[in-house]
């Protein structure tokens, strides 16, 4: 024997059920919301957070040559984007200039060297601010002067000097999200 509700227990529910319909599709609205405002908020995200870890990862090299340099080969191991046996694929023959580290994401894509001065020239797909900051901090050294010889949207031009040593870094925001890094050294007499 099945048992059927009479109408008018299921009307006495109809409210219930109703209400309790409603409150399911709000919350599901809500939590379908909830996903794709955070997967945009996390591919916002994702790239100062690449640059960042990038950053920290440079930083702690720097200091633990700063304390023991003996310890860089060690060092590499642990952190192969700032390895010099894996350059970028596509570089240039040359070597990195200057106190602070190269940019990840970075590719040599000049070097010229004479009597007065070496200048390396990079260029990739990177962020800009991230980049200008990277190369800031890594120039940030005691002892070392530092000049802003100008400074316009996406192009900045930066002195450095340190003893005998001068490095000048010119960086310039291109078309496509790339960035062209462009640093000379000169040892003064």
């Amino acid at each position: 024997m099945q048992h059927v509700l009479p109408l008018q227990q299921l009307r006495r529910y109809r409210r219930v059920i109703i209400g309790v319909a409603l409150t399911l599709a709000v919350l599901l609205g809500l939590a379908i919301w909830g996903v794709i405002a955070g997967a945009s908020w996390l591919l916002d995200k994702a790239p100062q957070v690449a640059a960042s870890g990038q950053q920290v990862l440079t930083a702690a090299r720097d200091k633990i040559e700063e304390v023991a340099p003996q310890a860089k080969e060690r060092v590499q191991v642990w952190l192969p984007s700032t390895n010099p046996a894996q350059p970028a694929a596509q570089d240039v023959s040359g070597s990195d200039l200057g106190p602070a580290s190269r940019m990840a994401g970075l590719v040599r894509t000049r070097y010229t060297e004479t009597e007065a001065q070496r200048q390396t020239v990079y260029e990739g797909k990177v962020d800009y601010q991230a980049t200008l900051q990277h190369y800031l901090r890594g120039f940030d050294r005691p002892g070392m002067e530092h000049h802003v010889l100008s400074a316009a949207p996406g192009n900045e031009q930066h002195s450095f000097r340190s003893g005998q040593q001068q490095w000048q870094l010119d960086i310039q925001q291109l078309a496509d999200s790339r960035v062209s890094v462009s640093l000379s050294e000169t040892t003064l007499k």
